[in-house]
Formats: structure tokens, sequence, C-alpha cells
């Protein structure tokens, strides 16, 4: 045996072939899979996002309102300015929501100038629940979300 070393030393490359095929499909398809998941979210153009500012008094107190929405599991409360009202999950669904239509409705009356909501989502919230309360705010015009993770 003149320079080939013997079969002592062949190594075998197809299981180690086979292993490295294995791991590239399953990196392309896990990598896909994670785009797939994303959540596409569109910030507008700079023109959209700047803030005007009240000039008066009287226009400070048509934007002022502290509006937020607390939702969790089995209930969600509405705040307006330290004042709050809780709602079980059974009557707003019960209802479709119309406590928080009619919450909507007043801070609208309230506050015309005004378009922002905060939401605080609890962990345990249902989806549905807050998409149902995003709607509802989205067709009064308050067109600026923002949606949180709470502590409760």
């Amino acid at each position: 045996m003149a320079g080939g070393g013997g079969d002592k030393y062949n190594l075998n490359l197809v299981p180690f072939i086979d292993l490295f095929s294995t791991l590239v499909i399953f990196l392309l398809s896990t990598a896909v899979w994670e785009q797939l998941a994303a959540v596409p979210v569109n910030l507008g153009n700079s023109d959209q996002n700047k803030v005007n500012m009240p000039t008066s008094k009287e226009e400070a107190k048509l934007v002022k309102g502290d509006l937020k929405v607390f939702i969790k599991k089995d209930s969600v409360e509405l705040f307006d300015q330290g004042r709050s009202t809780r709602f079980t999950r059974e009557d707003l669904v019960g209802s479709q929501f119309a406590a928080v239509v009619q919450f909507a409705d007043d801070a609208r009356l309230k506050y015309p100038l005004k378009n922002d909501v905060v939401l605080q989502v609890d962990d345990d919230a249902v989806y549905e629940d807050i998409v149902a309360v995003m709607d509802k705010f989205l067709g009064r015009d308050f067109d600026q979300l923002v949606v949180m993770g709470a502590e409760f």
C-alpha cells in the first residue's frame, strides 16, 4: 500500500453530508417562519407624526384629557382624568362593547382635538377584546393608539 494509508484512515463523509443538509433545510424553514410571525408596523411618514401644540388655554382643554383603558382577562377598565369605570368581560361582550363606544363618544365630545388613547393590556387578556376595543376607538377618530403591557 504505497501512499494510500489503507482502510484504517478512510473517513466516511456521507453521514456528515446528511447531517449538514438536514441542518440547512431546518435553518431555512425556521427563518421563513420567523418572517411570517413578524407583525408589520406602519409608523407613517414624518409629516403625519408631527404634534400640533395647542395655542390657547381653550384649545388646551380640548386636548388635555388623559384617556387610558386597562384590558384584563376578565374585565376592562376605562379611565378619564382619574375617574375609572370597570366592566366585566361578559357585560362588554354581551353588549358588543357598548360601554366602550359610549366612553369613546363622551371623550370625543369632551376632547374634540384629542387623538390618542393609551391601552394597557394584561398578558392574559383575550385577543378579541383587545381588537374590539381598538376598533371602537379607531371608529371614533382616535387614530393614535398606544398599546403597552401593564402590571396589575
